[in-house]
């Protein structure tokens, strides 16, 4: 699979995923803005990849 691909379907799982399990709908914003802010904001956090990311926040004790 491509590298641009596979960004795209990390990015739309990711976003699903967080649609599902906090009721937050991503899709509702620019998706090209959005994106270029969760994946600086994964970056920043040292995660290489959406799913790492989701499955980090997932079990963070202090996010409510």
């Amino acid at each position: 699979m491509k590298r641009g691909k596979k960004l795209v379907d990390e990015y739309c799982m990711f976003i699903k995923q967080i649609h599902k399990k906090l009721g937050i709908d991503l899709s509702k914003y620019k998706e090209n803005q959005m994106k270029r802010r969760i994946t600086t904001l994964r970056a920043k956090r040292g995660f290489s990849d959406f799913k790492s990311y989701y499955d980090s926040l997932m079990n963070d004790k202090n996010a409510s």
